[in-house]
Formats: C-alpha cells, structure tokens, sequence
C-alpha cells in the first residue's frame, strides 16, 4: 500500500495564495507537492480528491489546486518502509528544489515545506527520479501521468 504521494503540477501563470496567515504569489513553473494519506481510502482517495473541480477548501494544497493557470502533470506514489515518506522526501527535495516555506507541512514542523519548486518539466522529473532513488526506505516508486482522457504509469523500479 502506498503511504505517500507527489503531485506534480504546472503553474502557466501567478498564482496568489493565502495560507496559515501568510500571503505569497507563486511564480510559473513546475511544483511538487509532497503529501500522504493514513484515512479511509488512502493515498488513492486523496488523490481523487485532489482531482475533484468543486470541493470544500481544507488543506494548503486545496487553495493552489484552485487557481485558474493549474495543470496537473502526474503523480508519484510512493510507498516507504520503516520510516516517515513525507519526512525522507522533504529531505532529499530541499537540497536540490527551492521550496514554500510552510506550505502544506503544518502538521510537521520538522519539514520546512511539502510545496518545491522547479522550472522545466523534463529536467525536474529526471531529478526526482534520481533523488527518490537515494532514499533507502522507499520500496517501490510509481509515476503516473496524468492526463484527462487518459492516465500513462511507469514502474520506475524496473
């Protein structure tokens, strides 16, 4: 079972958001949000939350996926043994991508961030791949990508 995810999503224009008393305006690019699920469904159900147009605003992820210049890109998902997904991810992530401090990891304080950000597509995802690679406790990492009409998922661990 997988106990965490990447959302990987495009930013084609700015985007102001207002979250945990803060007030920033993301700049385009590609972002990766780093999230889990341990409720009922699971990581799965989250995500199709995620998907879902109309919904109430509950978490720091809900306010960008609602501005008007989103793209969702795809997914990771992830599943870690023996540690904490979210925490390892963070990890690795913020010595290679800037990142928006605070942002959906308010319930971690030990993590500076679950929102990074890179600026093409194609090079960031080769980076993620090398960096979710370096993280011993992942035991299987599988990328999904995310289109309407369809959705193409990859095994990277073949």
């Amino acid at each position: 079972m997988w106990n965490c995810y990447i959302l990987v999503i495009g930013l084609v224009e700015p985007c102001h958001l207002v979250y945990s008393n803060r007030s920033v305006i993301l700049e385009p690019g590609v972002y990766f949000y780093i999230g889990s699920a341990r409720g009922p469904g699971g990581v799965l159900a989250r995500l199709a939350r995620h998907l879902v147009g109309e919904k109430r605003v509950w978490w720091h992820i809900d306010r960008l996926l609602k501005c008007s210049s989103i793209n969702i890109y795809g997914v990771f998902l992830l599943k870690a043994i023996n540690c904490d997904c979210e925490f390892e991810v963070t990890r690795v992530f913020r010595e290679k991508f800037n990142y928006i401090p605070r942002f959906g990891s308010s319930d971690k304080r030990q993590d500076p961030s679950h929102l990074f950000k890179c600026s093409n597509l194609v090079e960031c995802l080769s980076q993620v791949y090398t960096l979710l690679e370096s993280i011993e406790c992942l035991e299987e990492v599988i990328y999904a990508e995310y289109r309407v009409a369809d959705v193409i998922c990859f095994d990277v661990n073949s």
